[in-house]
């Protein structure tokens, strides 16, 4: 399995673990979710660099993402709560990430709405 598999499972078992069964998870960003899968968890990357930063072995850099998909109807308090309880615990307890990379530093976070089918948020 290449690292970047390796990057997101880990970080999907352990949004797992913290979100129980009622989240449908996605191994990368899916191109459409039905109001039935909500709540819904995907993880992905992208912006993948190389960094030559090591002498001794190739290290890139990439930007990992976790999006939740809530019902439209969802308010942003909604949002707040799985990103303090569920999500940012998540990224700080993947222990599985410790031999995958160096280092993860959060960059931010934004909230948007699906403005097609207004089917999530």
């Amino acid at each position: 399995m290449n690292k970047h598999t390796q990057i997101r499972h880990a970080v999907l078992a352990k949004l797992e673990s913290l979100s129980g069964s009622s989240a449908m998870l996605h191994d990368g960003l899916p191109v459409f979710i039905e109001p039935e899968e909500l709540p819904a968890l995907a993880v992905w990357l992208t912006d993948a660099q190389f960094a030559g930063q090591m002498l001794d072995e190739s290290d890139w850099e990439a930007v990992l993402h976790v999006a939740v998909f809530l019902k439209a109807q969802a308010p942003d308090a909604e949002l707040d709560l799985w990103m303090e309880e569920k999500i940012f615990p998540a990224l700080e307890e993947v222990i599985d990430l410790e031999n995958l990379i160096n280092t993860m530093t959060p960059l931010g976070y934004d909230y948007q709405r699906d403005s097609e089918m207004a089917t999530w948020g």
